[in-house]
């Protein structure tokens, strides 16, 4: 938890919810634990009063008191700052532009130190990727499509948004950690994304597609199917473009099937394919009427795959879906 944080309205600090009381603290600008505290500890009585402008009672002290020493007893504030944090502390959000400028900010700041998710990565690929190989990463996945919902897939994946068996066998006791897909695997999230043998069998059938698609030699690794790390592999960039996209649509299809018993099949992920082609041409649409300088790439990206989903098997892909090519 942030210093930074309102303990106001709080389902952790009790009573500080609709409290009226406790709102008269934060028409005096203390609403903030860091505006309790002093050298890691709850300020005394009278430094409070100081700050507020008036005296308190004795018993809402000790409500304040008994909650920091409660969040530092059970490790759950963090007493230091992080850099986005006193960013947003110093930046002014009333001038003209200020989300913008903030999000170039943000995008030109880089912390020194991996961060939790970044952490995690680097056990579940066994050492692979490594701190500097996440820039080559982001780069990889802003480049592959103009449409949403494509890079929030790989948001959701990177940050561990899906839950797994293990991490819900950790919050009800009743609950079994075991694999979804009735392998008798222990469902942690590498195991549900990729060592699950019937999601290993997919990505394998979809690492086949894409060497017929692309002709190249993919690595079968979860550091290039999940989080489209492709800097040992020899792609142009319009391949790198291609991958990413076939890569993202696998996952999204991966995902819809996460707490089935079976696994996905290639149907659905042609189908994804079918789909993220409409919404690249619409997107692309948009473009060109907003701006007459825009340089559209849809053809040269999806050339090598509407060409192989027209070549699809009707029983695979849907005579309705193939015309859906052409619209």
């Amino acid at each position: 938890m942030s210093p930074i944080s309102s303990f106001l309205n709080q389902s952790w600090f009790v009573p500080g919810i609709r409290s009226a009381y406790f709102e008269k603290w934060r028409s005096q600008g203390i609403f903030k634990l860091v505006d309790l505290m002093e050298k890691g500890a709850c300020k005394s009585k009278g430094k409070l009063e100081e700050s507020l402008g008036f005296q308190i009672m004795w018993l809402h002290f000790f409500q304040v008191k008994s909650m920091i020493l409660d969040l530092c007893h059970n490790h759950r504030l963090h007493r230091n700052l992080t850099n986005f944090e006193v960013l947003v502390q110093s930046f002014d959000i009333t001038t003209k532009k200020s989300l913008s400028s903030l999000y170039l900010i943000l995008n030109q700041t880089s912390d020194s130190a991996p961060s939790r998710y970044q952490r995690l990565w680097y056990e579940d690929t066994q050492g692979r990727v490594q701190l500097n190989h996440w820039p080559l990463i982001w780069s990889s996945i802003n480049n592959c499509s103009g449409v949403f919902s494509v890079k929030f897939q790989f948001l959701k994946i990177y940050t561990r948004w899906y839950l797994t068996p293990c991490k819900l066998a950790k919050i009800y006791k009743s609950y079994s950690s075991n694999c979804w897909k009735q392998c008798t695997g222990q469902g942690t999230y590498i195991h549900c994304w990729w060592t699950c043998p019937a999601i290993f069998k997919f990505w394998s059938l979809i690492h086949e597609k894409i060497q017929k698609i692309l002709h190249i030699d993919l690595p079968m690794l979860p550091e290039v199917f999940l989080l489209s790390c492709f800097y040992t592999l020899d792609v142009s960039f319009n391949e790198e473009k291609i991958l990413s996209i076939l890569l993202i649509s696998a996952q999204m299809v991966v995902a819809s099937a996460w707490k089935k018993k079976r696994p996905p099949f290639l149907r659905h992920w042609y189908e994804k394919l079918v789909d993220m082609f409409i919404m690249d041409k619409i997107s692309d649409f948009l473009k060109q009427r907003e701006s007459v300088y825009y340089h559209s790439t849809l053809e040269t990206t999806w050339s090598k795959i509407l060409c192989f989903l027209t070549s699809v098997n009707c029983g695979l892909l849907s005579l309705k879906r193939k015309e859906m090519l052409y619209f």
